[in-house]
């Protein structure tokens, strides 16, 4: 990776992401961003002081903060980098700097001081959503205990039990800031699936009509539900390399594997409800919890009323 101030090498994610103005106003879409945890650039970063230049006067820029670019946009979207309008000074001065509005905003190019050193500085007006943190934080879900490396010793087994699970992350605006990595169970080769050699299983789930019914019976209605439900099942140990996948850590790739069921399984719904009634029927709580339990229920959603006396 090049910039003006530095090169370095170093490994990537790709990645999709948003990315908005600061005033929310717009935004845009862009693919195949390849994600890093620093770009070089010059440090400190440079405050350009845009009030010494009277025609730059009313452009909204906040120059009071200065960081590090957020993000770095290349020719491959060169539709957000298309000038919309140039400002530039007067009186034949070669070395002043202009300002030019693009799809996002405003930024400033040109000289940053009076010195001999003309490079080029810019306040480019864009913010990137929380994409990318959001997507560095998935990693936080393997130290949960949700998955363990691969053993050395397993590395390469071949007993016809290991299989490989693409994945990606799935984002949700009802639940902002939570990303959910989904295993694709479905993704072939040669024709075969994992869910093609798995079966499904019953249907232990209650319908969803009868609890919403019982839901409006009462005065007072509890909601509640099961923390990463699927994750609080386990695997079997001799199962797990079927559930292989790969993850960079430390910008390396290496081999995981789930330690409990993952979103994406066709089995994961049956065998995730199975465990919860099979704990009530082990643990034997009082009537009214283990009623709840089982009839209040949908999948990890808990709808119950009550009565006050």
């Amino acid at each position: 990776m090049s910039t003006l101030w530095g090169t370095r090498e170093t490994q990537s994610k790709v990645v999709s992401l948003s990315l908005t103005s600061p005033d929310g106003r717009r935004e845009a879409s862009v693919t195949n961003v390849m994600v890093v945890p620093r770009v070089p650039v010059r440090q400190p970063p440079v405050k350009i002081e845009i009030d010494k230049s009277p025609y730059l006067k009313g452009i909204p820029l906040n120059t009071s903060q200065v960081s590090e670019p957020d993000v770095l946009i290349g020719m491959d979207n060169a539709w957000l980098l298309k000038p919309l309008e140039v400002r530039g000074g007067s009186g034949g001065n070669k070395h002043q700097p202009y300002a030019t509005r693009t799809y996002f905003g405003w930024s400033v190019n040109g000289p940053i001081s009076a010195g001999k050193s003309y490079n080029v500085g810019s306040c480019f007006a864009s913010s990137i959503e929380a994409d990318v943190e959001r997507l560095w934080m998935m990693e936080n879900e393997c130290e949960e205990g949700y998955a363990e490396y691969v053993p050395e010793t397993d590395l390469k087994r071949d007993d016809g039990k290991v299989w490989y699970l693409p994945h990606h992350s799935v984002t949700s605006e009802a639940k902002p800031g939570k990303v959910r990595v989904v295993f694709d169970c479905a993704a072939q080769k040669n024709g075969v699936s994992l869910n093609s050699q798995c079966l499904q299983g019953p249907d232990l789930n209650n319908k969803l009509i009868h609890v919403l019914l019982r839901f409006r019976q009462h005065h007072y209605a509890i909601t509640a539900d099961i923390e990463a439900m699927y994750h609080q099942v386990k695997i079997p140990i001799s199962d797990r390399d079927a559930l292989r996948f790969l993850w960079y850590v430390s910008d390396e790739i290496r081999e995981l594997r789930m330690t409990s069921h993952p979103f994406g399984g066709i089995w994961c719904a049956s065998s995730s409800t199975y465990a919860l009634r099979k704990t009530v029927e082990d643990v034997q709580p009082c009537e009214e919890i283990k009623d709840t339990l089982l009839r209040s229920f949908y999948t990890d959603n808990m709808f119950e009323v009550r009565t006050v006396t």
